[in-house]
């Protein structure tokens, strides 16, 4: 009994501590996580360079850290600040009174301006205006005049309706002028003054409504046709936006690497450590745990072999749909093809994202503002059809040979452990299907192996005979 109590009490220990221990280590999992992969990737490497410095695995493996740091970090860096400037320049480009004629232009071929749209959104500015000086009961010296002057307006809009031969709604019209002749006959502050100003708001509301053909019709039209100030504002606020991340990226490339250089250097360190003492490590941590050694090294095996797997399938799927989609961008014509191409590349590694990020809007731009629709869809369909559905075959495929999961089964485990975990998720999601797979395989043998023995042998290792004992 004090044996039982004794190894409670140290079985409660080592949780606590246990629980201590994964609060200080978890902010450097993904540091160390991506050292691990990046030693199982590179492993033949450093044993090649291994082979060559004789009793020199210090050396071998401050040489393949080395290595690993040139081959994965210089062209990212290379290619991010190059498709930067290219972006820069791409913007520099764009002329914004040549992107709003084109919108103009493509509103009228598809039917979606808004008849006399500057004198509606002005009656609509003034008419909230006056309600909400009416709801606070704050009345500026103008707000009679701006009454009179909105009452004008409608009966302004009403006379051109009519100069058209549009009297489809014209009683709407009329109908807010009424409610508005009797805001200004009522008294200022009064209910009457209010109570006007909120029917002649709704009015106008269902007028518009009616005018630009249903509710739907209406928000969608109302996108599509900002004003001259609004359009100038919104598109200056995204190309400023977006060359300020341009910049970020490219041109500040030191600052955006000096936001990392903790994690860096962690996985440098662990990396160089690995590849020096990584025998040694996973000796001591064998030794400590009860788990069969080879059940462990099963383990170790399998990580290796999802690792490269994952990795494979993840950076050929992307690099195959970015070759893709660059030959779609050249044969569209469009300027900056290498930044598209990178785009692309970067975009279809992340999960839920994917590659139509890219040349979607790439299609867009080919039809608005180049004025080319025939080359517009035909890439659309190019990226649908062939660049995005690349991505279902090559991943698949090769997670199911290397990693011997099921394609169903590797595919979701990708999108599950992305959304459970983030963007390591499309490393960690298919190792822990497969951990468990082998785990279950595990279990299964020695299940067996339990039922192959003899009865008597089985008997004398139960606990109630220990305990009899």
């Amino acid at each position: 009994m004090s044996r039982m109590v004794s190894f409670l009490v140290l079985l409660a220990i080592i949780v606590v501590i246990g629980i201590f221990f994964y609060r200080v280590m978890a902010s450097f999992f993904v540091p160390l996580f991506l050292a691990a992969v990046l030693v199982t990737i590179f492993r033949p490497v450093h044993e090649w360079i291994l082979a060559r410095l004789k009793n020199g695995r210090r050396r071998a493996a401050l040489a393949t850290t080395a290595l690993i740091l040139v081959i994965v970090l210089a062209p990212i860096i290379t290619i991010v600040s190059l498709g930067a400037l290219e972006g820069s320049r791409l913007l520099g480009r764009v002329n914004v009174g040549t992107l709003r004629d084109r919108v103009v232009s493509m509103r009228a071929a598809f039917g979606l301006n808004i008849p006399f749209n500057e004198q509606i959104k002005s009656i609509e500015r003034t008419l909230d205006r006056l309600l909400n000086d009416s709801t606070n009961s704050q009345f500026p010296l103008n707000h009679d005049e701006s009454l009179r002057r909105v009452t004008g307006q409608i009966v302004q809009l009403h006379r051109e309706l009519l100069d058209v031969g549009d009297d489809r709604f014209t009683a709407q019209l009329v109908e807010v002028k009424n409610q508005l002749d009797m805001a200004v006959e009522a008294e200022t502050s009064s209910l009457e003054h209010h109570a006007a100003l909120q029917e002649s708001q709704r009015l106008f509301d269902d007028f518009k409504i009616m005018l630009l053909g249903g509710l739907v019709r209406t928000w969608f039209k109302e996108t599509l046709n900002p004003s001259d100030d609004e359009l100038q504002r919104q598109v200056s606020q995204v190309l400023s936006s977006a060359r300020e991340q341009l910049l970020t990226l490219g041109g500040a490339t030191t600052a955006f690497l000096a936001k990392l250089i903790v994690g860096l250097l962690i996985m440098t360190v662990s990396m160089f450590f690995f590849f020096a003492d990584g025998p040694n490590m996973i000796e001591s941590v064998m030794a400590l745990t009860p788990l069969d050694d080879r059940y462990e090294r099963e383990m170790l095996e399998e990580f290796a072999k999802v690792t490269r797997s994952v990795l494979i399938a993840t950076l050929l799927s992307a690099f195959v749909q970015g070759v893709l989609a660059g030959f779609g961008y050249y044969f569209a014509g469009l300027k900056a093809v290498f930044l598209l191409t990178c785009l692309t590349m970067i975009c279809a590694i992340i999960p839920f994202v994917g590659s139509p990020v890219v040349w979607l809007p790439a299609s867009l731009w080919l039809f608005a503002y180049e004025e080319r629709p025939v080359a517009a869809v035909v890439l659309a369909l190019y990226g649908a059809i062939v660049v995005a559905q690349i991505d279902n075959v090559i991943k698949p495929y090769i997670l199911h040979g290397q990693a011997r999961l099921h394609p169903l089964l590797a595919l979701l485990s990708v999108l599950g452990g992305v959304q459970a975990l983030g963007p390591i998720g499309v490393l960690v999601g298919p190792m822990i299907v497969v951990f468990l797979q082998t785990l279950l395989k595990i279990l299964r043998r020695e299940l067996e192996r339990m039922e192959s023995m003899p009865l008597r042998l089985r008997k004398s290792r139960s606990p109630l005979s220990e305990s009899a004992e």
